[in-house]
């Protein structure tokens, strides 16, 4: 009783600070009012530019940007292997025969899937004001690492040499840095009025940590009592390292996974969500968001301090849950 009633406590004050898996843009999204909306992506523009690292110019003249708050130097095995799936080809290829490809892509399986990763996350560069990865409940004296809000995915799944669409369940972290690109261009309504709009594509990668949906969505939460003297250390120099296994989407024997349109030239066995917010005159904002995930399951979790003595060990508790149904 008192588990269940931690867990309640915790996911309202995560809730009350921060919104999980948010981005600054995201978050202008909810705004109803198209003037407050504009503001709002007006001034996550100005803190991208205030903040982030000019990287590269896109081939569209405008600016590709490096999101900050996650050291570009950890997980370089995890990103190395994400990169490797991106720029594999997964869908089946004009001269390829069937059984060619069921064979390649059975390799692919065979080399990333139950591979785990070290994933080292810096508190103090994670624990923006959009989500907090640790946090201290200091009436308590206890502090806490939640993972991101659990939530609904769609994937395809090739079955039978057919594409079926499937639902997960899964917390979204981001691993590295985030890259935006920014332009405009020149856009006109049907009575021939003409707006400059800004254009940003924002491209987050990262781990989608497995769960079972429950009626709450509740993440994974790992606690422990910590003395005061003790917090503003952790805050500052400490660390989470998770130990994560790639779990590569299958539905049984001879399935796999091919994300959200199985047969594009997209497929990959990452899965990848992306979402558009399409301009209009009064708010000429053109935002795309993509989010690539490898699937994992959150095998253990530590928490460290600044001098790399551990606060809290704990075992993943959905290690074995059923994360992928047909439908709700």
């Amino acid at each position: 009783m008192f588990n269940k009633f931690l867990c309640a406590f915790l996911l309202v004050a995560y809730s009350s600070l921060v919104a999980a898996s948010e981005s600054e843009y995201e978050k202008c999204v909810s705004i109803k009012l198209a003037s407050e909306r504009v503001k709002c992506y007006d001034s996550a523009a100005k803190q991208s530019t205030e903040k982030q690292t000019v990287t590269d110019v896109s081939k569209d003249n405008g600016t590709e940007q490096e999101g900050p708050g996650i050291n570009a130097e950890q997980n370089l095995e995890l990103r190395r292997d994400m990169q490797a799936l991106i720029d594999t080809p997964m869908a089946k290829e004009e001269l390829e025969s069937t059984a060619e490809y069921k064979m390649r892509v059975k390799k692919i399986y065979e080399k990333y899937d139950r591979k785990t990763y070290k994933v080292v996350l810096g508190i103090k560069e994670r624990n923006t004001n959009r989500r907090k990865l640790v946090l201290y409940i200091p009436d308590k004296e206890m502090i806490a690492v939640g993972m991101p809000q659990l939530d609904f995915g769609s994937v395809g799944i090739y079955i039978a040499d057919k594409a079926e669409t499937f639902k997960i369940t899964r917390s979204f972290l981001e691993t590295e840095p985030a890259i935006i690109k920014t332009s405009s261009y020149t856009g006109r309504n049907g009575f021939g009025h003409e707006v400059v709009v800004e254009k940003y594509i924002a491209t987050f990668k990262g781990i989608a940590i497995l769960g079972s949906s429950n009626t709450s969505m509740t993440p994974q939460i790992f606690t422990a009592s910590v003395s005061r003297d003790r917090v503003r250390d952790i805050l500052e120099r400490g660390k989470v390292v998770l130990t994560v296994r790639a779990e590569l989407l299958s539905y049984g024997e001879g399935t796999y996974l091919l994300d959200s349109s199985p047969l594009g030239k997209e497929a990959s066995v990452l899965v990848r969500e992306t979402e558009h917010d399409r301009p209009t005159m009064k708010d000429p904002r053109d935002i795309e968001r993509t989010r690539l995930m490898l699937p994992v399951r959150l095998i253990s979790l530590s928490l460290l301090d600044g001098n790399g003595n551990e606060v809290i060990q704990a075992q993943g508790t959905e290690v074995d849950t059923i994360a992928i149904k047909k439908g709700y």
